[in-house]
């Protein structure tokens, strides 16, 4: 028998992630009277989803923290997410298209009305965000890259700002599908390949920062008409277009009104969702029991309220709901911003 690859993260040790040999791991062995004896046991004849990896955001927010940083220091931490040998190996990473929550203030790559988008300039992601997302992608040999966006800019919804809800007008639904092939287009030309989208960020909350309200039918549409005919045109349709990307709570009921609309199931390539609303794992199954296959990613969730240094509730939470949600049928699992800072 080979022997057994043993790890232990312990707030009494102290230790992190450490390798440990198997005689070092016995109740013989360790002095302390609190240890508990667990046996996990593997059956690889039992088979259930196929895990794509995990990931975290690649915010604006997350650039700028680390840029604070020297460099080589800057590096050490890119590495512990990233890097395969070195640190968790992430292969997922989400970041925003125009501005989110964790910007400095509000963005877009078209900031003044253009339908040409001729004006399209990655300009506002330069400084923090766009360096940050080469050096993960640098590090760990490529990614999953997914891309959210929080709001369209101002000048195409209803509202006429990007923040506090606010419509896509139906005018500009194809201006801003082809937005999405810009964004795209203009990541490539940076040495980055975009692995998939999320429709609109959060489309049921109204917010005081970006945010843009889509029903499930308006969101079905959008994809059935706009989105996904236009990638076919760009030649991007393997491209993975996933709704949603909100909360757990109307789960089920926000994917069937998307998929209510004839089409819109045929071309969508899954369904994203957030932690905010609480632990209903049930919906995350009766979700994945009806999509037929398709991916389920969570995409965000973090311990609100800042940081809480040396807190293990904080790890232990983290570790509850990864596991939760595998159980429960999810296929990829992103956290929220990898380091956290506000702007």
């Amino acid at each position: 028998m080979n022997e057994a690859v043993l790890y232990e993260s312990s707030y009494v040790t102290g230790t992190r992630l450490t390798h440990l040999r198997p005689e070092e791991r016995s109740p013989a062995s360790v002095s302390r009277s609190s240890y508990i004896e667990r046996e996990v046991v593997f059956d690889p004849s039992q088979e259930y989803q196929r895990i794509l990896g995990f990931g975290g955001a690649l915010t604006e927010a997350s650039g700028y923290v680390l840029s604070l940083l020297p460099d080589k220091e800057r590096e050490r931490v890119i590495r512990m997410y990233f890097d395969r040998r070195e640190g968790h190996g992430y292969t997922f990473a989400r970041t925003h298209m125009n501005s989110c929550d964790f910007s400095f203030g509000n963005w877009a790559f078209v900031e003044k009305e253009d339908p040409s988008l001729s004006s399209f300039d990655l300009a506002p992601s330069r400084r923090y965000q766009l360096p940050l997302v080469k050096d993960a992608w640098r590090v760990s040999g490529g990614l999953r890259l997914l891309v959210s966006p929080w709001s369209p800019p101002a000048w195409m919804k209803d509202n006429r700002e990007m923040c506090h809800g606010g419509k896509l007008l139906p005018e500009y639904y194809p201006v801003w599908a082809r937005y999405f092939v810009s964004f795209i287009r203009a990541l490539q030309g940076e040495g980055l390949d975009v692995w998939g989208v999320t429709v609109q960020n959060e489309p049921e909350a109204v917010q005081t920062w970006e945010s843009c309200i889509y029903t499930g039918e308006e969101e079905g549409r959008f994809v059935r008409d706009h989105l996904v005919p236009t990638f076919r045109g760009a030649g991007l349709e393997g491209k993975k277009v996933l709704i949603w990307d909100h909360n757990r709570d109307r789960l089920p009921e926000r994917v069937e009104e998307s998929f209510g609309l004839e089409g819109v199931r045929e071309v969508v390539d899954g369904v994203a969702y957030h932690w905010y609303s609480g632990p209903q794992y049930g919906n995350v199954e009766e979700t994945s029991s009806r999509i037929d296959g398709k991916l389920l990613v969570f995409t965000e969730g973090c311990i609100e309220g800042g940081a809480r240094p040396g807190e293990w509730w904080v790890g232990e939470r983290y570790g509850y709901e990864m596991i939760q949600d595998l159980l429960h049928g999810v296929k990829a699992w992103i956290d929220w911003g990898i380091v956290k800072g506000e702007c």
